[in-house]
């Protein structure tokens, strides 16, 4: 008895140790005696009927009682049986299984703190262990429901735990938030694992053998549900129910009988001090605090290369959306300030796991389908998921976080030069990042005509693949003020993408995408440019492949000749003066007596009209 006491002594030492000074333990069972201890526990009994539930709400096949409850050599065991006979509940029904459920309730009861047990789960179809909680006193489910363990069996090994948070409408609907660990081999029946869930006002965590695996907070339900879990005092219950469902079926003729879960101690510890953000380098840093109650809350620097995304359509704008915030995609904005295809922002967020992924314009696009990919290829980036339907990105947050990612990928976006007649060609980039390189260097000209352009600006700016999109770097000038601005380059031979844009990206152009002049690399339409010799671009309007067009009258011989006109708008006007020349080729022909017809070329032109023609004749033979 000595060597237990002392061995009992370090087991307790221990669970202090791990969890710090500030945990204290309040309530505690180790399953030390023969049999149950009726000062801590007590037995739910039946199936439900009692409380006007049929097979205790859900099903199930089993009707509890305390004889499948035994206690021996510091391990209670909850059995589950095959009944041949059948047992008969309250209402008539008759069930084939039996098994057992132990509760605190009206013993035990308290609110906040640490629970935990050290509990050896069971494989086979149709089992379904739990280690849970309910508010004292309250009701289904706008008091909430708290599931620090729940396993349900198959004819594999049982290698799933999961965790949820029940939340409420009485009467109505109910929500939950969950998490799913998957063990890569083996069973979680094949040893003892320690469950516990952290619980304060605001906050719960729930952890597999001291691993943290999810948390929620009031923010990670939807606003027309109230937080429970800030009220009442609640109770433990462990049982090992029998499932009856679709996504838990019955048991087979695989599954054993009798079976069991083995509890090794059951632990409440309860925390000293002054709840709150107890880290000095958080954003909510709290000076009072001497518990750190996990709502430290970080800024998380999020950054989205979309370059390599080639059937993304152009987004106006990328969001970071999350479980915590019931995926919605108009929240956590992102930006690309600088047109570099890159989308990043600084989100604050609270300490522990945040699932998410990148979608677009209120749900118009998502990654969802390329990670899915990913994580069937082999990919890690994206590990909630189940390979088919959906894969999530996951972080967990403990500091200030920079984060780094490829839509819809779990690799990297490689930049390089893509053009294949460069010397410095990279095949295995995705996107040009305007290094390519070249044996010779041509002058290039680049013209823009800027006056239908109703936005103010100083002066425009070419911007492309052959000088990094680099602002305002190659700014272009007009020096005879007609808002025909030019620019001239020495740029190698190849192919480029590029664009006009005005005083460092503060306004840019949008082009239109199949127009002859541009051409779409991902999400971005940019004019086109093929470097084979010295070039003079022709002049262009601001977001077009062509000339501005300006009317006027495009005839030089008229009065109101107008250089600029590029179409004739019929306005010419023309001087009324004409010269009074002589007839030209003139002759005379079809002569019959004293009649004659004389010919003469035309004299109308387009600035003189005759009116009337003079002849002056005399006969032959005489002066006058």
């Amino acid at each position: 008895m000595r060597v237990f006491s002392i061995l009992l002594f370090l087991v307790y030492l221990s669970a202090n140790s791990i969890f710090g000074q500030s945990w204290n333990l309040i309530w505690n069972d180790e399953f030390n005696s023969n049999q149950l201890d009726s000062t801590k526990w007590i037995h739910d009994i039946g199936t439900g009927s009692q409380y006007g539930l049929y097979g205790w709400g859900n099903s199930e096949l089993q009707y509890y009682q305390p004889s499948n409850t035994e206690v021996y050599n510091g391990t209670a065991s909850i059995i589950a049986k095959l009944e041949p006979n059948g047992i008969v509940d309250s209402w008539g029904n008759t069930m084939y299984y039996s098994s057992s459920k132990i509760t605190t309730k009206g013993i035990f009861e308290f609110k906040y703190g640490k629970v935990e047990a050290r509990i050896k789960t069971v494989d086979g179809q149709g089992f379904w262990p739990a280690f849970w909680m309910l508010p004292s006193g309250g009701s289904w489910p706008c008091n909430g429901e708290i599931d620090i363990m729940e396993q349900w069996g198959s004819d594999g090994p049982t290698n799933t735990t999961t965790g949820a948070a029940h939340v409420g409408i009485c009467p109505g609907s109910s929500f939950y938030q969950s998490f799913s660990n998957v063990i890569s081999s083996g069973s979680y029946a094949d040893n003892f694992h320690v469950y516990s869930v952290q619980w304060q006002p605001d906050y719960i965590a729930w952890y597999v053998d001291n691993v943290q695996f999810f948390q929620v907070t009031p923010s990670s339900y939807p606003s027309n549900y109230t937080w429970p879990f800030n009220s009442n005092d609640w109770y433990l219950m462990i049982n090992l129910a029998i499932s009856n469902s679709t996504w838990a079926p019955a048991p087979n003729s695989n599954t054993i009988f009798p079976s069991q879960i083995e509890i090794d101690y059951v632990r409440v510890y309860e925390q000293n001090g002054i709840l709150g953000c107890a880290d000095s380098t958080a954003n909510n840093y709290d000076t009072n605090a001497t518990i750190d109650d996990g709502s430290c809350e970080y800024i998380v620097s999020f950054s989205v290369d979309l370059n390599c995304s080639t059937n993304l359509n152009p987004p106006s704008v990328v969001y970071v959306t999350s479980s915590a915030i019931n995926w919605d995609c108009n929240t956590y904005a992102l930006n690309d300030s600088n047109y570099d295809g890159i989308w990043t922002g600084d989100i604050i967020l609270q300490n522990g796991f945040f699932e998410y992924i990148y979608c677009t314009d209120g749900w118009s696009d998502s990654e969802s389908s390329g990670l899915i990919t990913s994580m069937q290829n082999g990919g890690t980036c994206a590990p909630n998921t189940d390979y088919s339907t959906y894969a999530n990105r996951l972080i967990n947050i403990s500091s200030d976080t920079i984060i780094s990612n490829v839509w819809g990928s779990c690799g990297t976006c490689v930049s390089g030069c893509t053009d294949p007649t460069a010397t410095n060609y990279n095949s295995n980039a995705g996107y040009d990042d305007g290094s390519c390189s070249y044996n010779s260097n041509f002058n290039v000209t680049f013209q823009l005509d800027m006056n239908n352009v109703t936005s103010s600006f100083t002066a425009p700016e070419v911007n492309g693949t052959f000088n990094g999109w680099c602002g305002n770097c190659w700014a272009m000038s007009d020096t005879d003020g007609d808002n025909v601005w030019d620019y001239t380059a020495s740029i190698p031979a190849g192919s480029y993408e590029y664009k006009y844009a005005a005083d460092g990206w503060n306004i840019a152009e949008n082009l239109t995408v199949g127009s002859f002049c541009t051409f779409t690399t991902g999400i971005y339409t940019n004019r086109l440019l093929n470097v084979t010799s010295d070039t003079i671009l022709p002049v262009v309007c601001w977001e077009s492949c062509v000339l501005c067009i300006y009317m006027g009258c495009t005839d030089p011989a008229a009065d109101n000749y107008d250089a600029s006109a590029t179409n004739d708008d019929g306005s010419c006007t023309y001087s009324s003066v004409c010269n009074e020349d002589a007839p030209t080729a003139m002759f005379v022909s079809g002569i019959v007596h004293t009649r004659a017809v004389i010919n003469w070329d035309n004299m109308n032109s387009s600035t003189c009209t005759v009116d009337q023609y003079r002849i002056r004749y005399k006969e032959v033979g005489t002066s006058s």
